[in-house]
This record gives structure tokens, sequence and C-alpha cells, in this order.
């Protein structure tokens, strides 16, 4: 009798803790989607950025900094009449060098110009 009773709570433990997993379990999987879709994302912009290249400018239009994060500007670029921006971040030397309105090299995807990538050391003389 005793045996029984102390199976019988050993197996309410057993499914206590298979049950508590199941959340963790979902909560690792859902990171490890999100990742993977980041990374997947990150190298597809650089592989379209490398297979068909093409090149404008851009101006920078803000400068701004995330605490934690560090510092980033905004640039905005134009392709074929259409209008699109883009996000690069710097270092502090970096950010003290360029001003809101400089014109800079921008390379962008002939496929998806979305894609693209300023060039601080092709600065556009006004």
């Amino acid at each position: 009798m005793k045996i029984t009773i102390f199976r019988q709570k050993n197996n309410k433990l057993n499914r206590k803790n298979k049950s508590g997993k199941k959340p963790f379990l979902i909560l690792t999987l859902i990171c490890l989607c999100v990742l993977t879709y980041g990374i997947y994302n990150h190298y597809s912009k650089k592989n379209e950025l490398e297979k068909v290249p093409e090149t404008t400018i851009g101006t920078i239009d803000k400068k701004y900094s995330i605490i934690s994060r560090g510092y980033y500007i905004n640039y905005n670029y134009e392709v074929d009449g259409q209008k699109y921006s883009g996000t690069e971040k710097l270092n502090k030397t970096e950010l003290e060098k360029v001003n809101v309105g400089d014109k800079f090299k921008v390379t962008y995807s002939e496929n998806n110009p979305k894609y693209s990538e300023i060039s601080f050391e092709n600065r556009v003389k006004k």
C-alpha cells in the first residue's frame, strides 16, 4: 500500500514536470524562429546588394542616438522617381564627421531598391 501511494505521488510530479517544460520549449522554438528569420533577412539583403548593385546619391536627414545601442543616421535616396530611406549604425567618431544634409553615394539593389547601404568614403560635393 505504501509503495502504491508513493508511485501515485511520483506520477503526479512527473506530469507536472512535463507540463512545465512545454512553455519553455515553445518559447525556445519561437526565439530560434525569430533569430533564423533575422539572419536570413540580413544575408538575403547582402546577397541582393552584391548580385545587382546600382548607385545613386543619398542625403542624410537625421542623426540620433539610442541609449545602450549606439549612434544612427537616417538617409533618403531616390530610384526611378520613387523615394526610399535607410538607416545606418555609426560609431561616435563617424557620427561627428557627418551632418544633416550631407550627400553620399548609396548602393542599392536593382531588383529591390529598398535594400541599400550608404558609403561614407564617397562623399558627394555640394
